[in-house]
């Protein structure tokens, strides 16, 4: 038993000598699907197919003196395959460098060994393709791919075609493995970069977001960056980030710059981004350091309202949840100032409060006839890969994601609201007026339009299905310019549209709202919709002479800030508008 023991002691000991390490060569860092995709295979018998990514020479070389000893594959469907190669390749129809085969597999990740090591010397000149081809007896769509494209991370085959680069349709699941004593112990790589489509001169500053991923062993605590301008190379803006990534960690990361260089309105800048320093030293691969980004510079952006619609009835048994949800949203300090609320009494039958736009606006669930209620739409939005911008708001998440997302965006049209009441003639008087910061072509898919609605709050329902008690029926449209808005004609980068409402009996006039909104709109395509910017104003009694002429001599109250109708506003919320403070005039542009 000593003598076992000892021997075991001394195989540990002898295992454990030297500085053998591993590390993976590829592009899917570790990760792996096993959903079949059919844009990636074939219905044929008796054929080869073919895949692989491209290593460049300066993510190989780095790892001379090291050797590739195996392969491994994602598989996501094993079906009539009978046989697996790997190979290494200096191109992709040359001969094989090294090669492997196995005729077992599982669904997954498999390991193929190379029959001999791919010794790697540090001489490679372009670089290598590392790939595999399987034999299928019949029908097969086995290939392993991540949807999320990356340069070099997919070539495919598929039995008697050429070979084509299909990198921007995602990332093959396949990677070497390189094993010895000689690793570099400092990579770090610039996965990826962005920045806003827009820089705007008069916010001044330029947020990029990154993501890096460590590829050498060494824990890395921080990095440098730095950022240069085409044309203005000389300038160079840095940063520094602390993030702490082990080896294959992959992270975001952000940061804010001021680039002076920027002076005028240009389209097509390309800001240029490189990691030049680790906080532990000097990386040892600058050849995956460095990406590039376009976007284009303009005066000015402005700031963005986000309109959040609600079609809801009193028949509907569930809107009252739905409703109450948004009424909790809308207090709170990150939407209650930028996120402007209506509802369209349609979706799930009519009720008393329903107009012919409401209807008409069912247009928009896109679904065959097919409606509902409690829905929403955020700035008529549509999702990725959706057909409507109307969806069920079934947990607050959902909506907080979109107003979020749309609040995060940049407004390159404003918005500006001035509404009056006319009580001799029982108009309501509006004027919606606005700029551009970017040509009309890149604003629009389709057709910039305008749209106005007349809004009120505080309506006490008739019968509300689902609540229990007085139910208050809040933003609901009374009117509308048109249902489909009218197209804006510009003047240079400035437009200005008015239209006006009559003032109903049975409206109660300090719970009136103007909405307005510059939008997108294509009458064959419900999903070009997207409502660029809103604003809205609390009507005003103003004069007989309109908009223009209203005096302090219409509020009685002369302490702290009130709208026309004598009604106390909080400054800190005052709508873009005409109000009264300390009996003296007081407007609040919004434009």
């Amino acid at each position: 038993m000593k003598k076992l023991l000892s021997a075991i002691i001394a195989c540990l000991a002898f295992c454990t000598t030297g500085n053998a390490q591993e590390v993976m060569l590829g592009y899917c860092n570790g990760e792996i699907n096993t959903t079949v995709n059919k844009e990636f295979g074939s219905t044929e018998k008796d054929v080869w197919m073919s895949a692989a990514i491209f290593l460049p020479a300066s993510d190989v070389n780095i790892y001379a003196g090291n050797t590739i000893t195996n392969i491994r594959v994602g598989l996501s469907q094993l079906l009539n395959i009978d046989e697996l190669q790997v190979w290494v390749r200096s191109t992709l129809d040359g001969d094989n460098l090294a090669q492997g085969t196995i005729t077992s597999f599982k669904r997954g990740w498999n390991i193929v060994m190379l029959d001999e090591p791919y010794p790697l010397d540090g001489q490679i000149v372009e670089g290598i393709y590392v790939g595999y081809s399987y034999h299928q007896k019949s029908t097969n769509y086995g290939m392993s791919l991540l949807d999320r494209p990356y340069a070099h991370a997919l070539y495919y085959k598929e039995a008697g075609q050429p070979w084509t680069d299909r990198s921007a349709e995602g990332t093959l699941c396949l990677e070497a493995q390189v094993d010895g004593d000689n690793m570099p112990q400092l990579n770090l790589r610039l996965v990826g970069i962005t920045t806003p489509q827009y820089y705007s001169l008069t916010l001044g500053s330029m947020t990029f977001d990154g993501v890096v991923r460590n590829e050498a062993l060494q824990t890395i605590s921080g990095f440098d960056v730095a950022v240069t301008f085409d044309g203005a190379e000389e300038s160079v803006y840095t940063a520094h980030i602390d993030m702490s990534l082990a080896y294959k960690e992959e992270k975001p990361f952000s940061f804010i710059i001021r680039p002076d260089v920027l002076t005028e309105k240009q389209k097509g800048r390309v800001a240029t981004v490189s990691i030049t320093r680790l906080n532990e030293g000097d990386d040892e691969n600058m050849e995956n350091n460095t990406l590039s980004t376009t976007f284009d510079v303009v005066v000015a952006d402005f700031r963005h309202r986000v309109l959040l619609e609600e079609f809801t009835t009193e028949s509907c048994p569930n809107c009252p949840r739905v409703s109450n949800m948004i009424h909790d949203l809308m207090e709170r300090s990150e939407y209650r100032d930028d996120v402007i609320m209506m509802t369209h009494h349609s979706g799930y039958y009519t009720d008393w409060l329903t107009i012919p736009a409401d209807q008409s606006y069912t247009w928009y669930y896109n679904d065959g006839g097919s409606v509902y209620a409690p829905a929403t739409m955020v700035d008529r939005l549509t999702d990725t890969g959706e057909k409507s911008p109307v969806f069920f708001p079934q947990v607050e998440y959902l909506l907080t994601a979109a107003l979020d997302y749309r609040l995060a965006e940049p407004a390159h049209v404003s918005v500006g609201v001035e509404a009056t009441i006319d009580s001799v003639a029982g108009k309501i008087n509006v004027v919606v007026a606005g700029s551009r910061t970017i040509e009309t072509e890149q604003l629009f898919r389709s057709s910039g339009r305008i749209t106005v609605y007349l809004v009120e709050d505080g309506i006490e329902s008739y019968k509300q299905a689902g609540a229990s008690g007085k139910w208050i029926h809040n933003g609901v449209s009374r009117d509308v310019n048109q249902t489909w808005g009218t197209v804006i004609h510009w003047q240079d980068e400035d437009y200005r549209y008015t239209c006006s409402f009559d003032l109903k009996d049975d409206y109660v006039a300090e719970n009136l709202r103007v909405v307005a909104m510059v939008f997108d709109f294509d009458a064959n395509d419900a999903t070009a919709s997207l409502v660029l910017n809103a604003n809205q104003t609390v009507p005003v009694v103003g004069t007989t002479s309109g908009i223009a002429d209203v005096s302090a001599k219409d509020v009685r109250r002369a302490d702290g800030v009130y709208d026309l109708t004598g009604r106390r506003v909080d400054a800190s919320r005052m709508h873009p508008g005409i109000y009264v403070e300390n009996g003296r005039k007081r407007v609040a542009s919004g434009f």
